[in-house]
Parts: structure tokens; C-alpha cells; sequence
């Protein structure tokens, strides 16, 4: 009788594991970066070093299936994040159709994050990810995100349990595409971004509601696509500009990307643990490169002046398994 429960038992097991696709994913690095003075590290003899070893390895898992109806479901987490994803403060889970559109709950990019995303540019480890717009909404999660996609349109709307909201339009024509975001903040609280991996309070008035306004335009021609961004912060009488270009170019197995960006606005904002943005516009600008080596393996490198000149750089190995 054991027996028959026994394989009854591993029936059912398998019979759901056969149901469902389950993958497993990761990435990896290994290199080196430099810090200027202003970021310079201190060993543990007590001696200030510029330059340090620089790795790191995540397993991501991803599952889904399909209902009846022929609507995909499913979710993915990073196993490094596994306890968040408990709570939905990392990982994400979703259901989706073509007619219905996607529906994702967890640690979501907001609806205007999606639509009009980042600059480009190339590195190792990131060099303070300078080339990253600035997004109001998604600093409490768990949040949700509804996106439809009709060809190249895509329509976006994000909540939280906040009262955050987020909408996004985009328009993606293969040669050249626009991107617009709208983010709101409820008045409450303080707006905090994050600058050198630090939080920041980008207004210091916690009375007034926040919005941003961002958008984004690229063309493509002759392998190299340039983009063009630019989003305006406001809360109360006070405002912040961040606005800023990139050219990234792919030729084969060797790619390269540049970007510059401006943020305004700043001085006087609060550094969470002390102190205060000293300078009102901070110019960001760097260029990086990479090698593909096959198999999921690049040689990697970038160099960047961030925060108004502090200089930063990187150079090693990524790998995509």
C-alpha cells in the first residue's frame, strides 16, 4: 500500500512539473574598478586604496504556464532576494494575454520607467549607473503595473499602496521611437532618489504633492542609435531638471556606448545620514566598451566623471549563463 502511494505521490509531482516551465538563469563579473579620492576606499590596514577586485554572481529562477483560456501566468526572482519575494519587495509575478495585456505585482518598474527607461552607456559594475534617469514611483513595494502593447504602442499605469501613481505612452517604430511618463507622488512624505548609493531628500517640503513630467526620443541608423531624454521634478515652488543624451553603436562582437546628463536643481537636498548636496548642477558623462567572446562572455570596460568630477572606472569580464 505504501508502495502504491508512494508512485501515486510521484505522479502527481511530476505531472506538475511537466505542466510548467521553469528556467534557471544567471549572470556574473569579475574585474576591477577605480575610485577616485572622493570614493577611495580604506583596507583593512588603514591605507587608502584606489583601486579593488570587483565580483559577483546571481541565480535568477523564472517559472510560468498557461491557463485554459490561453492566458500565461507566472513570476521570477533573483535567489538572493528570495526572502523579499515573500513580501513582493523583490521578484515579480504576472498574467497575461494578448487581448488582456500584462498584469505584474512585486518589485515592478513604474509605467513611466518602462516606457521611457534609461540612456545608454556600457560598464563592468555599473560606475553609479550616472546614465539612469531619476523615477519618483517604486520605492514601496509591493507595487503593481498594467502595460498593453498593440504593435509598436505601449500603454502603461502603475499603483502602489501609497497612493502612487504612474502612467506611460510609447511609440516604438523599429528606426525611431518617443516615450512619455507621468509620476505622482501624494504630499506626505519626502521625495528620497538615490545618488552614490546613497538616499537623498531631492525637496526638503514634505506638504506638497510631487510630480514628474519625463520623456524620450531615439533614431537608429547604421547600427547606432542615439537617444535623447529630459524630466522635470516638481513639488510646491520647488523643481529639479535632469536631461541628457547617449549614442550606443553595435558592430558585430564589439559595441560601445557614450552618454551625458544633467541634473539641476539639487543643492541643498539632504543625504540621509548627514550632510547636503553642495553644488546645484551636477554633470554626469562616461563611455564604455565591450567584446563578445562567445558563449555568454564579454570583456568589459568603461570610465566615467560623475557628481560634477569625481572620476570612476572599470574593467573586466561579464558572463550571461
Amino acid at each position: 500500500m505504501k508502495k502504491i502511494l508512494l508512485a501515486s505521490t510521484a505522479l502527481v509531482v511530476t505531472a506538475g512539473i511537466a505542466a510548467a516551465d521553469v528556467k534557471v538563469s544567471g549572470d556574473g563579473r569579475m574585474g576591477v574598478v577605480y575610485y577616485d579620492d572622493n570614493f577611495a576606499r580604506v583596507d583593512s590596514y588603514g591605507e587608502e586604496q584606489n583601486w579593488q577586485f570587483n565580483s559577483r554572481i546571481r541565480i535568477k529562477f523564472a517559472a510560468s504556464g498557461e491557463t485554459d483560456g490561453g492566458m500565461t501566468f507566472g513570476g521570477s526572482i533573483r535567489a538572493d532576494n528570495a526572502l523579499g519575494g515573500r513580501f513582493g519587495t523583490s521578484g515579480d509575478v504576472f498574467i497575461s494575454s494578448d487581448t488582456f495585456g500584462t498584469l505584474a505585482m512585486g518589485d515592478v518598474d513604474g509605467a513611466a520607467e518602462t516606457v521611457v527607461g534609461d540612456l545608454d552607456m556600457i560598464s563592468l559594475q555599473g560606475l553609479f549607473d550616472q546614465n539612469e534617469m531619476l523615477y519618483l514611483f517604486g520605492a514601496n513595494d509591493p507595487s503593481a503595473l498594467y502595460t498593453y502593447a498593440w504593435e509598436g504602442l505601449t500603454l502603461g499605469l502603475s499603483l502602489s499602496d501609497d497612493q502612487e501613481y504612474a502612467l506611460g505612452a510609447g511609440w516604438d517604430g523599429g528606426m525611431w521611437g518617443v516615450g512619455l511618463g507621468y509620476e505622482y507622488l501624494p504630499e506626505g512624505g519626502n521625495v528620497q532618489i538615490s545618488i552614490d548609493d546613497q538616499d537623498i531628500t531631492i525637496f526638503r517640503g514634505v506638504n506638497e504633492d510631487t510630480e514628474q513630467l519625463i520623456g524620450q526620443a531615439y533614431v537608429t541608423f547604421a547600427n547606432i542609435t542615439l537617444k535623447g531624454a529630459y524630466g522635470e521634478i516638481k513639488q510646491g515652488s520647488q523643481n529639479a531638471d535632469q536631461y541628457g543624451v547617449s549614442a550606443i553603436g553595435d558592430f558585430g562582437q564589439f559595441s560601445v556606448a557614450a552618454y551625458y546628463r544633467v541634473l539641476e536643481g539639487l543643492k541643498g537636498a539632504q543625504i540621509v545620514g548627514g550632510g547636503t548636496i553642495q553644488k546645484d548642477k551636477l554633470e554626469n558623462y562616461g563611455i564604455g566598451a565591450a567584446y563578445d567572446l562567445g558563449g555568454g562572455a564579454s570583456l568589459v570596460g568603461g570610465i566615467a566623471s560623475v557628481f560634477g568630477g569625481d572620476t570612476t572606472g572599470d574593467f573586466g569580464l561579464k558572463f550571461a549563463f
